[in-house]
């Protein structure tokens, strides 16, 4: 479900209708580098496994980020970096990390300098008296940024927007959550270690099912090895990939080549992946895995502690996962056909 902006009011369905109090951001959400972020999925490749689960787009959650950077009382500056922190992203979301593989999964923001600069960014930020740092640089605003395990308001959005999606959560229990929420230098932090809880083991939900199943990489591998394969005879550019998923996929669909489309075939709904503990075949894919551990302030204490700390019952859950948690999948689907049997070496 796509926000829907009218003027100034801008009616989301996690957050709710807000209105747009600086008229830069009224400018930035009409540039043409911003409404194409309604073209691309915040899912990726799982999108097309899942529509109905993952319908939310990176405009959403673009969105999404500027409006808790605002009820967390962030300067227009890094409202407008929360804004535009996914312009660079390319079609398919992240999907374009496991075609080009790094540990960080950040291909996209390689880009972000290139894809500002050669847009209207830059003169709307100077017609209002914003500094182009908000653009290029959003590692550097606190409440925008932040690594695992904390919290920042890219990480809250699209967590809590993906456990919305999947039926998981609330949009009241979600923006009671936001209630509790305290801007410090160090991030966003809680008041409340029951708050801090109750996200933090639905993040840990939220990965298992919905970021990191046997499903969800396989989908990932399906639509990296369409992609690697149109790249591969030519039929698929860079042009392509920094266009909207539907362009994208129509090239990828318009190619007529038997293993792309082989590939392609792997993403439809109920297609289904499994892990490959013994022997049979299987392939091999990567999958980034996430935890946080929220930091809490509480009454009377002078700095904030880990959510770790305080709930021992927590901190071994996370040491149990520890053991637990893989990046290197051996996967397998009994819907491989013989096109992709016969062209690709799979493990057995």
């Amino acid at each position: 479900m796509s926000n829907e902006v009218h003027d100034r009011i801008i009616a989301d369905v996690l957050w709710g209708e807000f209105e747009l109090e600086h008229e830069v951001l009224v400018e930035l959400i009409a540039s043409e580098p911003v409404q194409r972020l309604h073209g691309i999925h915040q899912a990726g490749a799982s999108y097309y496994l899942f529509p109905s689960r993952h319908p939310h787009t990176r405009f959403e959650h673009s969105i999404g980020v500027m409006r808790i950077l605002a009820l967390l009382r962030a300067g227009i500056d890094e409202q407008v970096a929360g804004l535009l922190h996914d312009v660079p992203h390319t079609a398919f979301s992240h999907t374009v990390d496991i075609v080009f593989p790094s540990v960080e999964h950040n291909f996209h923001e390689q880009f972000q300098h290139d894809i500002v600069m050669q847009s209207s960014i830059p003169a709307i930020l100077e017609r209002h008296g914003v500094s182009l740092h908000a653009a290029l640089e959003p590692d550097r605003f606190p409440l925008l940024e932040q690594p695992l395990p904390d919290l920042c308001a890219d990480r809250l959005d699209y967590a809590l927007r993906d456990l919305h999606g999947a039926g998981m959560i609330t949009q009241g229990e979600a923006n009671e959550f936001i209630s509790h929420l305290v801007p410090t230098p160090r991030g966003p932090v809680l008041d409340s270690v029951e708050m801090a809880l109750w996200f933090a083991r639905l993040f840990l939900k939220a990965n298992d099912t919905l970021w990191t199943s046997a499903e969800e990489a396989g989908s990932y591998w399906a639509l990296a090895g369409a992609i690697r394969r149109a790249y591969a005879t030519g039929g698929f550019t860079d042009a392509d990939l920094f266009s909207t998923d539907d362009a994208a996929m129509h090239t990828l669909r318009s190619l007529g080549d038997p293993i792309v489309n082989a590939f392609l075939e792997m993403l439809e709904p109920g297609t289904e992946y499994y892990h490959v503990e013994g022997g049979g075949p299987f392939f091999t894919t990567h999958m980034k895995q996430r935890v946080v551990d929220p930091l809490v302030v509480r009454p009377k204490r002078s700095a904030p502690e880990r959510l770790s700390k305080l709930v021992p019952e927590y901190s071994r859950e996370l040491d149990e996962r520890k053991g637990q948690r893989r990046t290197e999948y051996r996967l397998w689907s009994p819907q491989i056909g013989d096109d992709l049997r016969q062209s690709l070496a799979f493990g057995s």
